[in-house]
């Protein structure tokens, strides 16, 4: 009985090996998901951002054409 207990056991600890590498691709796999996720957030938060400033460039030039003298 306590061979086949080894048996069984060695058996089962020959496929631990290839659970832990499965779960540890997953756990990766789930972590570049969400870095590009939030690089793709980032992205858009910059696009939004530059289109502010555009749009702030253009009221200070307004602005600033509006207070220079005319010849």
């Amino acid at each position: 009985m306590a061979a086949e207990h080894r048996s069984a056991l060695s058996a089962r600890a020959a496929g631990a090996d290839s659970w832990c590498a499965g779960r540890a691709a997953e756990a990766a796999h789930a972590f570049f998901a969400t870095l590009a996720q939030a690089a793709h957030g980032a992205a858009e938060g910059l696009e939004e951002l530059a289109g502010r400033v555009e749009a702030a460039v253009g009221a200070y030039d307004a602005v600033e054409d509006a207070a220079s003298p005319r010849s």
